[in-house]
């Protein structure tokens, strides 16, 4: 964890949160295209990487311009641009990416992406990352879920799998320390999947088979139901859960689900004593938390001195928190932290106390024409008034996947394989474990530690 300190009296912790780009993380969904569907001025945004993405196969643009919005013909050149990729690459789903214009047009997506799933045969969402009406990855797209529901939006229902098997969803890949892992190899379970480790739409398919859903960041909580709902998969969420009490009765749940007998009692009793020990450390000094109140809720009800919270923008409190707060935490300040916060350049799954930032890299000059079918110059072959030149689909995105990560290998090829595959992918740590590293931490800064 990274902390720091104002002053000599206030520790800031900050917490993670799985930030990142809106395409790099659609892409880890295994032969899905991206048709970015928007006007050449908005290929400006992370150029570099978009670049990358279409030399890899799996984003394309379809460039508007002035008179296709004017006349609507954009709606039957995106139906068009659709059908040419799904010709010639078979995906098993397409994503469509708007921008300001649509929000402008008061373009129905979520009717035109209907439409073209009965004309095509396979499913097609939208995400609408509109900037002009407040971009916001949270928030639910025409016609689907959230940007991290729609990550998990292509599984099929399926029988379930013949040995237990369970999915870790979100965006915030774990850590192998964390206990669940062997917690679960414990209550027999012998396959665990997760986004990152899928290669091929049949790893994708077979989240649908699986016994249990958990859940291990607060962000992604609202996939947990969402999934319950679609695809009739019980969920746990470990995520945002920091009292010793509170994660057992999650594992408990947990055991139920999977008809095991779950044994906690070990690091229940480690948090415990090092919570204590903790304590006596940081004494009375101030503490500051950055973006999570059920952290923030936690230290103030085991006895530190928590002064105050710090939240993103579009983050507020539950009527529960918002009431504990008011009857227990009358001297708490609580304030927002600008645009969303994030968590200091993502990069090693680190509590950043950074601000994150949107957007990335900027293209240069005006186009892509380094990429075979030319994506940005005037009569380049992106461009929407070219009937010949299509909608050059050349190349793209499979950003976030990375090799080796822990789901989708059978634990009965060794733990430390499993442990080695995993390691590659952490992120965050849950459960006790990340209690535990909050703990560390505090203590490190309490005895004059930085990180």
């Amino acid at each position: 964890m990274r902390n720091h300190t104002d002053d000599a009296h206030t520790i800031n912790i900050s917490v993670p949160r799985a930030r990142g780009e809106v395409f790099a993380k659609l892409a880890k969904i295994p032969e899905v295209q991206l048709l970015y569907v928007s006007a050449l001025a908005c290929t400006r945004h992370r150029g570099s990487e978009l670049v990358e993405m279409q030399r890899q196969g799996r984003l394309s643009y379809l460039l508007f311009d002035e008179i296709d919005m004017i006349t609507g013909d954009y709606i039957n050149k995106t139906r068009a641009a659709a059908a040419q990729i799904a010709a010639a690459r078979n995906p098993t789903g397409i994503i469509l990416l708007t921008g300001c214009q649509s929000a402008l047009l008061s373009t129905d997506y979520g009717l035109l992406t209907q439409e073209i799933e009965g004309e095509l045969g396979i499913p097609v969402r939208v995400h609408d990352g509109c900037r002009l009406c407040g971009f916001d990855e949270e928030a639910p797209s025409a016609g689907t879920g959230t940007l991290n529901q729609l990550l998990y939006d292509f599984i099929r229902p399926g029988g379930k799998s013949g040995a237990p098997s369970v999915n870790i969803l979100g965006t915030a890949e774990l850590d192998t320390h964390s206990e669940l892992f062997s917690v679960l190899e414990a209550a027999g379970v012998k396959r665990i999947n997760c986004l990152a480790a899928c290669k091929s739409r049949e790893d994708y398919q077979e989240m649908g088979r699986a016994h249990l859903n958990i859940v291990v960041s607060a962000q992604d909580m609202p996939i947990g139901p969402y999934l319950q709902e679609r695809l009739g998969i019980p969920w746990v969420g470990l995520g945002g859960i920091y009292d010793a009490d509170e994660l057992a009765r999650a594992y408990e749940k947990l055991g139920a689900a999977l008809g095991a007998a779950i044994d906690v009692a070990p690091f229940k009793n480690k948090l415990d004593e090092k919570l204590q020990a903790v304590k006596s450390a940081v004494g009375g000094r101030a503490i500051a938390v950055d973006g999570d109140a059920e952290m923030a809720r936690w230290l103030l009800n085991a006895g530190f001195s928590v002064t105050g919270l710090s939240l993103p923008s579009r983050q507020g409190l539950t009527q529960a928190q918002r009431g504990w707060f008011e009857e227990n935490a009358t001297n708490l300040k609580i304030e927002r932290s600008g645009r969303g916060g994030g968590n200091g350049g993502g990069r090693g799954g680190g509590y950043g106390g950074e601000k994150g930032r949107d957007g990335g890299g900027k293209g240069r000059g005006g186009g892509y024409g380094d990429v075979e079918g030319a994506y940005g110059g005037r009569g380049g072959a992106a461009s929407s008034r070219r009937t010949d030149a299509g909608f050059g689909y050349k190349g793209a995105a499979a950003g976030g996947r990375r090799a080796g990560s822990y789901g989708g290998s059978d634990m009965g090829r060794g733990r430390g394989q499993r442990e080695r595959g995993a390691r590659d992918a952490a992120r965050i740590k849950a459960g006790y474990a990340g209690s535990m590293e909050i703990l560390s931490s505090l203590e490190r800064i309490a005895g004059g530690g930085m990180q």
